[in-house]
């Protein structure tokens, strides 16, 4: 498959190679003809859409400014910003008139474009960079309208990941790229959402937080506090640990590694243990590991959670219950290249099938620094020029 980095316009040549574009993938075309609201997008349908918004990037002198490598990863998230609307398309006759929606399209446009970019080969670095984007592109457009205390924890969250002024840059373009009558409001929304990311010192650095535990608590609401101030919390807390990984990515050679004797609870053995393949339902699986887990919560025992956590909602469940018993939150991310990750799932004594992989990358959100004390991610560390606006992944440290 041809690399987006292909088609990333340069300095020697801003224009950009549509036909080529159309031609190399399928997500592209898949755009083609599919609806759009007739208010908000008098322009056409969303292929249409799309290839106004990445000329409108293109164009931006401030974009052309950038390092090449969020050049990269903006150019990729313009492509792919719309890329769930398909999916996600419903309608109704509102005094007279079809609108078209796409509710839930940016958290589902993340996922699809993580698996498209993983399958790719795309630097994790930049994958996550432009996963962010997707999945906030449309918080410029409304940020002005909340209270004091929910704008500041939206941005303090991006300047962790993306960063503010690469989403704004994505946000301006967004706005421009399309024919309404409210466009020139959405591009002072985009300005105004610049102007709470300055006033919060996160537009272009990670908003200063006092800690980890700070950042952890505040962006996922479990505390009110001011994340700026240290809340002198007990630095001796047990720990749980939550892989989150796709099979093959390489779980049990870090545990082998790092687990040293802290127990494990592996839902793999457990699920052999109770006869119950991948591709059956996981219910008396999940059952079974949580009640091992409550054992070690009540006996304030460090232990590791062994699963494949790929979703925010499964791994929420195990970081409300161990958040409630007291215990810090380490979340280790783990991954392989797509070839390597199926080379690795053929040779395991207990392959996975294909189809249990292909939903789980359907399914695939990678954690973030509002789900835990402590994220551990190699992969994204593993380049060594950060962009400056990107919070880098905890250094990965041993028990």
């Amino acid at each position: 498959m041809t690399a987006i980095a292909d088609f990333l316009p340069s300095e020697s040549a801003w224009s950009l190679d549509w036909d080529g574009i159309d031609a190399a993938y399928p997500w592209i075309r898949a755009l083609r003809g599919a609806s759009h609201d007739p208010i908000h997008h008098r322009e056409g349908d969303v292929w249409t859409h799309v290839r106004m918004v990445t000329e409108e990037l293109v164009a931006d002198p401030e974009w052309r400014g950038l390092p090449e490598d969020l050049r990269l990863a903006s150019f990729a998230a313009a492509l792919l910003h719309d890329v769930a609307k398909p999916a996600t398309a419903s309608a109704e006759i509102v005094d007279g008139v079809e609108r078209i929606h796409h509710h839930g399209h940016s958290r589902a446009g993340a996922v699809m474009a993580r698996g498209i970019l993983w399958r790719q080969d795309f630097e994790p670095r930049l994958r996550e960079i432009v996963c962010s984007l997707i999945a906030r592109h449309q918080t410029p457009f409304w940020l002005h309208e909340r209270d004091y205390e929910d704008a500041r924890r939206i941005v303090a969250g991006q300047s962790l990941s993306s960063g503010n002024r690469l989403l704004a840059i994505l946000a301006r373009a967004d706005a421009r790229g399309r024919i309404c009558d409210d466009r020139d409001m959405m591009e002072l929304a985009v300005e105004e959402y610049r102007a709470i990311a300055a006033e919060h010192e996160c537009l272009d650095a990670p908003f200063p937080f006092a800690g980890e535990r700070e950042r952890f608590l505040y962006l996922s609401r479990r505390g009110d506090l001011d994340p700026r101030f240290p809340i002198g919390a007990p630095g001796d807390r047990p720990e749980i640990v939550l892989m989150s990984a796709l099979p093959g990515a390489g779980k049990s050679t870090w545990i082998g590694r790092n687990a040293g004797d802290r127990p494990v609870i592996s839902l793999d053995e457990i699920r052999r243990a109770l006869r119950i393949g991948p591709e059956k339902p996981q219910g008396p699986v999940l059952e079974a590991g949580k009640e091992a887990a409550k054992a070690h919560l009540r006996a304030k025992t460090s232990f590791v959670w062994d699963t494949t956590g790929v979703t925010r909602d499964l791994r929420e469940k195990m970081i409300g219950l161990a958040f409630d018993y007291g215990f810090a939150i380490r979340i280790v991310a783990l991954e392989a290249p797509f070839r390597e990750l199926l080379r690795r799932n053929r040779e395991r004594e207990h392959p996975v099938p294909l189809e249990v992989i292909e939903r789980l990358v359907g399914k695939w959100d990678h954690p973030d620094l509002s789900e835990c004390d402590r994220l551990e991610a190699p992969a994204l560390a593993a380049s060594t020029d950060a962009a400056p606006a990107v919070a880098p992944a905890s250094a990965p440290r041993s028990f």
